[in-house]
């Protein structure tokens, strides 16, 4: 509460200085922090059991859970087409690249911010099996004559239990402002540089052979449905 005062002077002298509009975005900026820190004391008590290593989960906040917790694959939902998933893996492979010449985009081999671990992103695949969900509900409340959005984030097992958590995030990015809270309440660790439980090169390799090959077939696919079709009755045939 003193703090909230102490930005309520400081927005004070901001619209004596430079006009009103200052002290409402102070002020507005002010109740939302409050609002989160009295939230993230409740989102601390709340649990869900999870099996990192035989589980996954379905959320946008993917790969930033799978670079700073260990959680080995993550799924995040694809909104264009929800019956199709992008993957995200932690994994062990040297330099954390393919060769150059492969130059497939179905895949992605990067580096991430802990030695030795690496973050596979597979676009496009099926959808996991008995997968953990997380829903978002966003609702207006009003707050010390306010309106605030506030955002109650599900999290849903299989078999139905769940948790709720609760944010207010103003103009952020959910997935950083949930990212450390949701780890929490799946009783996630922090990463670290060991590769435990993470697949190695020859299991990559296998994954992004599979992914190509399917993205290989779609292709052509697609080309063999173009060479069926009668020319003359499109003027406008392209790729998109």
């Amino acid at each position: 509460m003193r703090n909230l005062v102490s930005c309520i002077s400081i927005a004070l002298l901001a619209c004596t200085l430079t006009g009103c509009d200052a002290i409402d975005r102070t002020v507005y900026e002010a109740l939302l922090k409050q609002l989160n820190e009295e939230a993230s004391v409740e989102n601390a008590k709340v649990k869900i059991a999870f099996d990192a290593k035989r589980e996954t989960i379905i959320s946008e906040t993917a790969p930033s859970l799978v670079s700073n917790y260990e959680l080995n694959r993550k799924e995040d939902v694809d909104d264009g087409r929800p019956e199709r998933f992008d993957s995200f893996r932690a994994v062990s492979y040297p330099n954390c690249e393919k060769p150059p010449t492969d130059t497939e985009t179905n895949y992605r081999l990067g580096g991430t911010l802990h030695r030795g671990v690496c973050d596979l992103h597979i676009f496009d695949e099926a959808p996991p099996q008995a997968a953990l969900t997380t829903q978002t509900k966003w609702q207006t409340v009003q707050v010390k004559d306010r309106n605030v959005r506030r955002l109650d984030l599900t999290i849903q097992r299989p078999d139905g239990r769940n948790a709720v958590l609760v944010f207010y995030p103003g103009r952020s990015d959910l997935s950083w402002v949930a990212t450390d809270q949701i780890a929490a309440t799946l009783g996630l660790r922090p990463r670290g540089t060991n590769a435990v439980d993470m697949l190695g090169p020859d299991e990559v390799d296998r994954l992004i052979e599979v992914a190509t090959a399917k993205a290989g077939n779609f292709k052509y696919a697609w080309l063999d449905g173009l060479t069926q079709r009668d020319p003359s009755s499109d003027e406008n045939l392209s790729a998109t």
